[in-house]
């Protein structure tokens, strides 16, 4: 299984990016959402390595000899975590998934936990009965993507000083990309809030509902 590939890019075409990482090139398909990026750092650092965080699948029908394997890239972890969850809707393929990514994580995954259909349907490849599939599946589930800020620390995560609940709040909104003062102050207030809270997951949904 191929999780993770560091080289330099060759060119980004259309949807793909072709990596090369030692004697190989690998032809890796993008988010719509960050295609214009990497085209940009392509062309203005042509040198310059890049990391895509892989996910490896068959593309094909069954029984006909026609399979091939693929490879799908992500800048942050984070967004391949999302893209996971995301693809797990039924009907929902790897490409038409891809496709229709044309925004961030983050308002993707605040739309499906608000309801948003309206919002979801606005997407490429995403119809009404898609989108409403999408919340009916998914929502409660994504809120946490809802909640990143800034592009993840790709760096190990700082470990916690017990077991407790804040201290495993804390490192989830830090992986989120908060800063270790905003992340113990978010949990803070949420604590303050709704001391009964029990788990991480439901404190991320209390700081999700209190967002402006």
């Amino acid at each position: 299984m191929i999780a993770r590939l560091t080289g330099i890019p060759e060119r980004v075409e259309g949807d793909t990016v072709f990596l090369r990482v030692g004697n190989l090139t690998y032809q890796i398909f993008v988010p719509a959402s960050a295609v214009e990026s990497l085209k940009n750092r392509w062309r203005s650092e042509p040198e310059q390595e890049l990391s895509l965080h892989t996910l490896y699948y068959i593309e094909g029908i069954g029984g006909t000899g026609n399979a091939h394997p693929r490879l799908v890239g992500f800048l942050h972890h984070k967004d391949l975590e999302f893209f996971e969850r995301y693809t797990a809707v039924q009907g929902l393929g790897i490409r038409k998934a891809l496709r229709s990514l044309t925004i961030p994580i983050r308002q993707l995954a605040e739309a499906i936990e608000r309801g948003n259909i309206e919002a979801l349907v606005r997407l490429p490849e995403i119809g009404k009965r898609t989108a409403e599939k999408i919340v009916a599946e998914l929502r409660g589930k994504v809120t946490e993507f809802a909640l990143l800020r800034f592009p993840p620390d790709e760096g190990p995560p700082p470990e916690p000083e017990d077991d407790g609940l804040r201290p495993q709040a804390i490192e989830v909104f830090i992986q989120l990309g908060y800063k270790k003062n905003e992340a113990e102050e978010l949990v803070r207030k949420a604590l303050d809030r709704n001391p009964g809270l029990e788990t991480v997951d439901a404190l991320i949904k209390e700081v999700f509902q209190k967002q402006d």
